[in-house]
C-alpha cells in the first residue's frame, strides 16, 4: 500500500519507507542512521528530505507534542521563580516550559539536558536576553519545591 507525497504527486511511499518514482524505486541515503531521499516537488523544485518525515506526512501519522499544560499539570512541575521559562518537577527534570522564538527547540516545550560535574547533575539555563547560566538541578528543586 502506497499513498502520493503531497507536494511531489510523481513519488509515493509506503510504510516501510521505501520511496517511488512513477513506480521506480528511489535510493535513499543513509547519514548517521537517518534516511533520506532527494525528490523534485510539483514546483520544480528539488528537495532533500527525510524519508520518516514523508511517510509521516503521507500516512497522517501525527507526532505527540509537549505543551505547557501537560508539564505544569499532569507531571506536575513548578515553575522556578528565577527562571520563569523554566519548570522543574520534585524529581529533578527540568523543563522549558515558554521555547525560544528561533533556534533548536523553537517548536514547542523541552526536556533541558543535563550533565554531570564532579557526579553532580547541572543544567544550562538561558533568560529572554540569551545569557546562559548553569545551575545544579538540586538547587532548583529546593527552590521550587520549598525542601
Amino acid at each position: 500500500m502506497t499513498k502520493a507525497i503531497p507536494f511531489a504527486k510523481n513519488y509515493e511511499i509506503d510504510p516501510s519507507l521505501n520511496l517511488f518514482n512513477r513506480g521506480r524505486p528511489v535510493k535513499l541515503i543513509n547519514k548517521s542512521g537517518t534516511q533520506y531521499a532527494s525528490i523534485y516537488c510539483d514546483d520544480g523544485k528539488r528537495r532533500f528530505v527525510k524519508a520518516s518525515h514523508l511517510a509521516d506526512e503521507a500516512f497522517g501519522q501525527t507526532q505527540r507534542v509537549l505543551t505547557p499544560e501537560i508539564v505544569l499539570e499532569k507531571l506536575k512541575a513548578r515553575r522556578i521563580s528565577n527562571w520563569p521559562r523554566y519548570a522543574v518537577t520534585n524529581y529533578g527534570a527540568v523543563y522549558c516550559v515558554v521555547p525560544p522564538t528561533r533556534g533548536r527547540g523553537a517548536k514547542g516545550c523541552f526536556l533541558v539536558k543535563e550533565c554531570q560535574i564532579r557526579k553532580t547533575p547541572y543544567v544550562s539555563l538561558y533568560d529572554h536576553g540569551g545569557h546562559r547560566k548553569t545551575i545544579k538541578v538540586s538547587d532548583l528543586v529546593d527552590s521550587a519545591w520549598n525542601y
